[in-house]
């Protein structure tokens, strides 16, 4: 194995850039590139790995049409020019693994703490880094340029970096197989009962595994095919309906999830955009936060005089430490710059847990304190200069920690008869008091949402369809495909209890939206718009099912299972929101075969399918193999898996007469339980035949034929069959 080095293309790399954020999976041929610098190291050679990041194309911080950090891995395949550092030298580089989406500290920090604390000096990606030059090694002796921790923790963002680097280059394999420890010497390796207790990356692949058997412990009754289908199908889109026969578990099942998968507490958090931080002195409003950082602004007119300051402080040490934060903070002579300031969340916890440490401590010199903190700190001294700040902030957090218990991750709404307009989802400008926003709980999830992009947050609509979906639930529908944002209100800034409202506000990517539907003569159907916005699972229950209930008729405690799966939180809003790989044969065949027939198939009666349904399937096949843990040759799986998508992406849409829909149903039905043999070697063919016929075989039947391919799908068909024939009209929602 070579050495490892960290490559930041710039402003003289913007093609190079380009061409490699243009992919969103590791490439095939791999991309080749030749970089232009001086100052590169004599140690690279050819051979050596090279980390790719992605810098700027100025130095004035101006927008660029990519997102800065780590994006590729591969080899040096030329070093040209010198000989001496200082002179112009051409590195070229064999890039064969490039990640989804770039990563950075932040990134790196929100998701793999731990990991990170071992790899924090690296270059370019580490806490106190500034050189400037291209091309830089890694130090593998440096305790805190542990490459197998950067490699932990790009794992843990994007689970996919394993297996395309492992088949890239698989003497890197033994990289994957650190386990990082504790920096205060604590194991950090996860307890075997609970994946959540793990700070690193867990195997996301038994997810659905562990999702099953911490519902076993809860005495809840999920089917593993039945999880593993709804997991893939909320990772492919995330807005997901759920229908079906009332009382078969919809709602049950969707809130278990969501109370496995979501942080079984949370605290308040005290620094949501809009508070203010004061003491005698100083103001601080918070600006931004996220999971990882809070941004505060120290705005014009919100500090207090010097001479006011040294008489408030009274120490010398502690006047000096208080001119420094105050510079960097925005305070000065005339104290009238307003300045952002960003700390890590980390640092905040960190003199948080040393004021609970030190009970009556707060009038303890500030100076003092920060030299106590940063003895055990796992952070640089510069990031503790911002002390007035830290005091306030830790103070405000350890009172939200003495209420927690507050907000839950998940919010399941009931949706009432009466709802019309979309205030019942986003809430509307109090009309009495023009600083007052009255929000709503679906409204208070996307703001919490917002505020902590890498944990995921469930929104679940029970019994959805008791109102019009399109009337109140319209701009979210919108959103869901354009990734516009939703108009709140006009003004600069609103209030709800406290918080700050926007006056837009987008779908976080961290949101899933998952509608329980029955179907009766109080519930309204569903239009095409809304059943082609979602994946649409039908749950129903059989005559074994129900004998194993009575049996045991015991209710699930959702409790038993708070938390237990808050470790694969991060990976599955990253999976969720990453680019799916292309596949590759023979899933690849088998994949567009299938899908150029039913599209012929269901076009012969104006009920093809567009982009967005064929891109949805993609990700629904990726998802699908990824939690089963298939094997690219292993095509076993695939005839589950398109049952699947048939049932949930093609046939919701189907309605109509005896005259439109029947046709249709026998074409589908015979694609649905024929094997490659009865299918011939030309199946739509023999699928029109089919539908043309008179002969009683070839209609759907209540008894669906043992080895039928999409085993599921026939059964649905079935019984639309059955409702076309008895009423001259039928429905997928109905049947």
């Amino acid at each position: 194995m070579g050495n490892f080095a960290i490559i930041r293309l710039g402003k003289d790399s913007v093609a190079d850039i380009k061409k490699i954020d243009a992919w969103k999976k590791s490439p095939t041929p791999p991309v080749l590139i030749d970089v232009s610098c001086t100052q590169v190291p004599s140690e690279l050679a050819l051979g050596d790995f090279a980390f790719i990041c992605l810098g700027s194309d100025n130095n004035k911080g101006g927008a660029i049409d990519w997102t800065r950090g780590l994006r590729a891995l591969g080899t040096v395949t030329k070093k040209s020019g010198g000989p001496n550092y200082a002179d112009q030298w051409v590195v070229g580089v064999e890039i064969k693994v490039i990640l989804p989406q770039s990563v950075n500290q932040k990134d790196l920090l929100g998701i793999a703490p731990v990991a990170y604390y071992w790899c924090s000096d690296v270059p370019v990606l580490g806490v106190d880094t500034h050189a400037n030059q291209t091309v830089q090694m890694i130090k593998r002796t440096e305790p805190n340029q542990n490459v197998m921790a950067l490699v932990y923790g790009l794992n843990a963002i994007h689970p996919t970096f394993r297996a395309e680097t492992v088949a890239a280059y698989p003497e890197l394999e033994n990289l994957f197989a650190y386990e990082p420890p504790d920096p205060k010497g604590e194991s950090s390796a996860p307890a075997p009962s609970s994946p959540s207790s793990s700070s690193g990356p867990v195997d996301f692949a038994n997810i659905v595994k562990q999702f099953k058997a911490d519902a076993d412990v809860a005495e809840l009754r999920i089917d593993p095919a039945e999880a593993h289908r709804f997991l893939a199908s909320l990772l492919s889109k995330r807005f997901l309906i759920a229908s079906g026969l009332a009382g078969s578990g919809k709602t049950k099942l969707a809130q278990a999830f969501a109370t496995w998968l979501t942080p079984s507490a949370s605290i308040a958090d005290p620094f949501v955009p809009g508070t203010i931080f004061e003491s005698d002195r100083v103001k601080y409003v918070v600006k931004k936060s996220d999971s990882v950082g809070v941004e505060f602004w120290n705005e014009n007119g919100h500090v207090a005089s010097e001479a006011k300051a040294d008489e408030a402080d009274g120490d010398a040490d502690d006047e000096k430490s208080e001119k420094d934060a105050d510079a960097d903070a925005g305070e000065g002579e005339g104290g009238k710059r307003t300045i952002k300031n960003m700390v890590p969340r980390e640092i905040i916890e960190e003199w948080a847990n040393w004021f609970e440490a030190n009970k009556n401590a707060e009038d303890v010199p500030i100076l003092t304190i920060s030299n106590e903190i940063e003895k055990t700190s796992l952070f640089s001294p510069y990031l503790h200069r911002f002390r007035p700040f830290l005091k306030l902030a830790a103070l405000a957090l350890i009172k939200a920690r003495v209420k927690k218990g507050g907000d839950k991750c998940y919010e399941v709404v009931p949706v009432g008869a009466d709802w019309t307009g979309n205030e019942n989802i986003l809430g509307y400008a109090n009309g009495l008091d023009v600083k007052s926003y009255v929000s709503k709980p679906a409204l208070d999830l996307m703001l919490q949402a917002k505020a902590n992009p890498s944990v995921p947050h469930i929104l679940i609509l029970d019994e959805m369809n008791l109102s019009h979906v399109e009337r109140y639930f319209a701009d979210v529908l919108s959103v869901i495909e354009s990734d516009e944002k939703i108009n709140l209100h006009r003004d600069a800034e609103r209030k709800s209890d406290g918080v700050v409202v926007p006056n837009e506000i987008g779908l976080p990517k961290n949101l899933f939206i998952i509608g329980t539907v029955n179907v009766d003569e109080t519930t309204y159907m569903f239009s095409p718009k809304v059943l082609d916005r979602a994946s649409v699972i039908e749950f129903r229950m059989d005559a074994e099912e129900l004998a194993i209930f009575l049996g045991n008729p015991s209710k699930p405690d959702l409790l038993k299972i708070a938390g237990k799966g808050a470790a694969f939180g991060p990976a599955f809003v990253a999976q969720a929101g990453g680019q799916v790989p292309q596949f590759a044969d023979p899933l690849k065949s088998q994949y567009e075969a299938e899908m150029l027939l039913f599209f012929k198939a269901l076009s012969g009666n104006g009920a093809e399918f567009g982009y967005r349904v064929a891109h949805e399937a993609a990700r629904f096949i990726h998802f699908y193999k990824l939690l089963g843990g298939h094997a690219d040759s292993d095509l076993a799986w695939f005839a589950k898996a398109f049952d699947c998508l048939v049932a949930q992406k093609f046939l919701p849409k189907l309605h109509g007469s005896r005259a439109k829909l029947g046709p249709l149903l026998k074409k589908l039905w015979f694609l649905c339980v024929s094997d490659t043999v009865a299918r011939g070697d030309n199946a739509l063919a023999a699928a029109e035949a089919a539908a043309k016929s008179t002969v009683k075989t070839f209609e759907p039947s209540p008894v669906v034929p043992d080895g039928a391919p999409y085993a599921v799908s026939a059964e649905k068909i079935a019984r639309m069959w059955r409702l076309l024939n008895d009423n001259g009209f039928a429905s997928f929602a109905e049947a």
